[in-house]
């Protein structure tokens, strides 16, 4: 799992962290290739929207697999909104850990 990822789940919500890695680490999430794709829309999202490489990156790799970029940044958040493919950490809830007795 990358480790911006477990980077910003531990700091914004260090309580759910254990329950939120644990779930995440259930997906088998790959990373993602460089393209000329992914770069011409990292490259679009920054001249549009006058945001961070960094974050554009993130964006872009969602978009090119129709997925979601998740942030707990949410001045990127409400810089790149209107582009979708985005969205704010603080909206998700943690998995309940449901235990069989």
């Amino acid at each position: 799992m990358c480790n911006e990822v477990g980077n910003a789940i531990t700091r914004r919500f260090p309580t759910q962290a254990a329950n939120w890695l644990a779930a995440l680490a259930k997906f088998g999430l790959l990373d993602a290739t460089r393209s000329d794709k992914w770069l011409t829309t990292t490259l679009g999202l920054i001249s549009r929207f006058g945001c961070t490489f960094y974050g554009a990156a993130y964006q872009a790799v969602a978009l090119s697999h129709n997925g979601v970029f998740i942030t707990a940044d949410s001045r990127s958040m409400n810089l790149t909104g209107d582009a979708d493919g985005v969205s704010l950490l603080g909206i998700l809830r943690a998995p309940t850990n449901r235990r069989q007795r």
